[in-house]
C-alpha cells in the first residue's frame, strides 16, 4: 500500500521545519493507504493518530490499513493516513474533525510560504496545540487512540494543487466525521459553569458575553464546518471536553439564559448591562442553529451568515460559501479568482438557474442610504445581518421556474411572474417609536384610499400591510357584529373634518377589532407577537424601516388601485416613475406570505423595491408574463474583522 515514510521532527533539540506536514516532495506519488491508488486530481484526505513513542503500535488504523508516514515530535509518534474521500466513506472510517480558529502567528507563518523563517516557538505551538487536543480527546475516551482530521496536520499548506482539492472536500470531511470537535480555547470552563449554574444575574450575563465573544463564532470556515457537521462537541481552554448536554456550541443554552434574564429584567436593561454594541450576545450571532438544522441554505441566507465574518482571503470566503450553499457551480465553470464581484455574480446566477431567487430579494448596496457607513448599527447587530436579507429560509419555491431562462445576449434572468400593474402612488411612512402612532398614520392613509368600504379596508390592512393570514381577514369580515362595529368607526372617521385628530381610544378599538394589538385566535406572527409588535420589530426591518412605505398599484385590466407595503431601494420619485410591480407565484419564506413576494422593476430592468406580503388582490392579478431583470449589486467588502472582540 505504499512505503511508510519516517520523518524526524526533532533536530538538535529543536522541532523540525513545518515542511514535514506542509510540503510533499513528490505529491504525484502519494497513494491511498486503503486502495493503493494515487490521488490524480482527487482530494487527499489525511487523518492522523497520536501515540506515545514508548508504546507499541500506532502503525495501523482500526481497519488494519498501514499508515502513510509517521513523524516524531514532542515524544509522540504522529501516524498519518492518506485516503481518497470515497475510501474514507465506503470503509466507514471512524475519525474526529477539528473545527478551530488559526493562531494568528501560525497563520502569518503559513502565509509567508515555504522557505520563510520559522521561529522555534511557532513550530512548538503547532505541534503542542494539535497533540494537546488529541490527548484531551483520548482522556475522554479512556485513553483510546482516536483518528483526527486537523488542518494543521491534514492539509499540505504549501502545496497549492493538493490544497485546492482539499478545500473543495472540506464540507464532506466534516459531514462524515463521527463528530466535529469545536475547539474554543479562549473560553474557560468557569464561563461554562457560570452559564449553567451561575448564582447571580451578573455571573450569568458575564458568562454569556464571554462565550459569545469566542473567536470561533467570528470565522467563515468555522461556521461552514458547524453547519455541515453531523454531530458537534465543544472543547474549551485546557483541552477540556464539555459535556454534550450543553447542546451545539452552547447556542441553545445561551439563548435560554438570555431570554430568561430578559423576561426578568426587561430586554433593554439586559442589553445595557451586557453593553450590546461592545460585546456580542446570543442574537448577535445570527441564525446559526437554524442554518445547522437545514444543513444547506439558499444564497441570501448563506450570504448574511458569512458576510460579516472574517477569513484570510476572499477565496476562502467563497470556498466556505459554496460549502454551505445548496447549489453548486456547473462542473465546467471555474470560480472567478481575480474579481470578487464577478465570483459573487457567478454563484448568484447558478442559484437563480436552480430556482433559488433569493439573490433578487437582497438589499442592494446602491440603496437610498449608505448602509455600510452605519457603523454603530452594524456593530450593535453583530453577525445578525437582517437588513441585507431578513426573510428567513425558503419554504416554497417559484411555481413557474420551468420557464426561467438566461438571456442569450444579456445573460440576465428572465422570470415568469404575475403582473400586478404600474405604480401610481407612493406614500412615505413616518417611523414612530409607538406602535399605536404607526397604526394611526397607516389607517388614515388606507382609509383615505379605500374609503369606508369595510371589505377593502380590512383586506388591505390585515393581509398586505400587517402580514396576517387571509383566513383571519375572512373571519373578521364574516363576524356580523364585528363588521357592524367596523363600519361605524370607519364611516365616522372618514366623515370627520380634516383638522380633527382621531381619538386614540377609537384607533385603539379599531386595532383590537382587527386583531392587530393582541394575539388573534389564528395568529401567524412568529414568536407569539402581536402584528403591531412584529411590524415595529422584524416586520419593519424587512420593509427597510425608514426607507419603506406604501405604494398604490393600478391594475391595467380592471383599473382598480391597491395598496402594498414595500421596501424601497430608490428614492420615492424614482419608484413612481414608470415602475411596474410583479408577484412571484409560489415563492415563500418564513417571514413572507405565500404568493406575496414581489418585485418593483423600472424601465431599465433594475429592481428598485421588494414586497413581502403582496398577496393577490383581484382576478386580473393572474396574468403571467416574462420579465427580464438585473441581478442587484449587493457585493461589497465583506470579510474585514471590524466587529467587537
Amino acid at each position: 500500500m505504499g512505503e511508510i515514510v519516517v520523518v524526524s521532527a526533532q533536530q538538535d533539540g529543536h522541532l523540525t521545519d513545518l515542511e514535514a506536514f506542509w510540503v510533499e516532495e513528490n505529491p504525484e506519488n502519494l497513494r491511498c493507504c486503503r486502495c493503493g491508488r494515487t490521488f490524480d486530481g482527487d482530494a487527499l484526505i489525511r487523518t492522523f493518530r497520536i501515540t506515545n513513542q514508548g508504546e507499541e503500535g500506532g502503525y495501523h488504523d482500526t481497519n488494519n490499513a498501514s499508515c502513510s508516514k509517521f513523524i516524531m515530535a514532542l515524544n509522540e509518534r504522529i501516524s498519518l493516513f492518506n485516503r481518497h474521500m470515497e475510501c474514507l466513506i465506503s470503509e466507514k472510517t471512524s475519525y474526529v474533525a477539528v473545527s478551530h480558529v488559526w493562531d494568528s502567528e501560525i497563520s502569518n507563518t503559513q502565509a509567508r510560504g515555504r522557505h520563510s523563517p520559522q521561529d522555534t516557538h511557532i513550530r512548538q505551538r503547532v505541534f503542542a496545540s494539535v497533540i494537546g487536543i488529541a490527548h484531551g480527546l483520548m482522556a475522554s475516551q479512556n485513553d483510546a487512540e482516536v483518528e483526527i482530521w486537523h488542518d494543521y496536520f491534514s492539509v499540505p499548506q504549501w502545496e497549492d494543487d493538493l490544497k485546492n482539492q482539499i478545500l473543495l472536500a472540506i464540507p464532506l470531511v466534516f459531514q462524515h466525521a463521527d463528530f466535529t470537535l469545536v475547539n474554543m480555547n479562549d473560553v474557560r470552563i468557569e464561563n461554562v459553569n457560570a452559564l449553567l449554574h451561575g448564582h447571580s444575574t451578573e455571573d450569568r450575563l458575564n458568562a454569556i458575553t464571554s462565550i459569545c465573544g469566542a473567536a470561533w463564532f467570528k470565522r467563515v470556515w468555522t461556521v461552514m464546518e458547524f453547519i455541515r457537521a453531523r454531530r458537534v462537541r465543544a472543547m474549551v481552554h485546557g483541552n477540556q471536553l464539555v459535556d454534550e448536554s450543553v447542546g451545539d456550541v452552547f447556542l441553545g443554552k445561551l439563548s435560554e439564559v438570555w431570554d430568561r434574564e430578559s423576561e426578568t429584567h426587561g430586554a433593554k436593561e439586559v442589553e445595557e448591562r451586557t453593553r450590546v454594541g461592545t460585546n456580542l450576545v446570543p442574537w448577535n450571532l445570527g441564525p446559526l442553529q437554524a442554518a445547522r438544522d437545514l444543513r444547506k441554505l439558499d444564497f441570501a441566507s448563506t450570504w448574511i451568515l458569512l458576510s460579516r465574518r472574517g477569513c484570510r482571503s476572499i477565496h476562502d470566503f467563497f470556498h466556505a460559501f459554496l460549502g454551505i450553499l445548496r447549489t453548486s457551480l456547473p462542473p465546467e465553470q471555474i470560480l472567478e479568482k481575480e474579481d470578487a464581484s464577478k465570483a459573487c455574480l457567478q454563484i448568484a446566477t447558478a442559484c437563480l438557474t436552480a430556482g433559488d431567487y433569493s439573490p433578487l430579494l437582497m438589499t442592494p448596496t446602491a440603496e437610498p442610504y449608505d448602509r455600510r457607513g452605519e457603523w454603530r448599527r452594524m456593530t450593535r447587530d453583530g453577525f445578525n445581518d437582517v437588513t441585507t436579507f431578513g426573510l428567513g429560509h425558503q419554504t416554497s419555491g417559484p411555481a413557474f421556474h420551468q420557464d426561467f431562462v438566461l438571456g442569450s445576449d444579456s445573460g440576465l434572468p428572465h422570470l415568469k411572474v404575475a403582473r400586478i400593474g404600474k405604480v401610481s402612488f407612493v406614500f412615505k411612512s413616518p417611523r414612530y417609536t409607538d406602535a399605536l402612532e404607526t397604526w394611526t398614520h397607516t389607517a388614515q392613509t388606507v382609509l383615505s384610499f379605500t374609503g369606508p368600504n369595510v371589505d377593502r379596508f380590512v383586506t388591505t390592512v390585515c393581509s398586505r400591510l400587517y402580514g396576517q393570514a387571509d383566513d383571519e381577514a375572512s373571519e373578521i369580515l364574516s363576524d356580523h357584529e364585528r363588521r357592524q362595529k367596523l363600519e361605524v368607526i370607519l364611516r365616522d372617521w372618514y366623515n370627520a373634518w380634516p383638522d380633527e385628530a382621531p381619538d386614540p381610544a377609537v384607533t385603539q378599538r379599531l386595532a383590537e377589532l382587527l386583531y392587530l394589538s393582541r394575539l388573534s385566535p389564528s395568529s401567524q406572527t412568529p414568536g407569539g407577537l402581536t402584528p403591531f409588535t412584529f411590524l415595529q420589530m422584524h416586520g419593519g426591518t424587512i420593509h427597510m424601516g425608514w426607507f419603506g412605505g406604501l405604494i398604490g398599484v393600478t391594475c391595467a385590466t380592471c383599473c382598480e388601485t391597491f395598496l402594498y407595503r414595500t421596501a424601497f431601494y430608490k428614492p420615492p420619485a424614482e419608484i413612481r416613475n414608470g415602475v411596474v410591480a410583479y408577484r412571484i407565484p409560489g415563492l415563500d419564506y418564513i417571514f413572507t406570505r405565500m404568493d406575496g413576494v414581489g418585485l418593483l422593476v423600472d424601465e431599465k430592468r433594475r429592481i428598485v423595491g421588494r414586497m413581502n406580503w403582496a398577496t393577490p388582490t383581484c382576478r386580473c392579478d393572474v396574468v403571467m408574463e416574462m420579465v427580464e431583470v438585473e441581478i442587484p449589486d449587493f457585493y461589497s467588502v465583506v470579510t474585514e474583522e471590524w466587529l467587537p472582540t
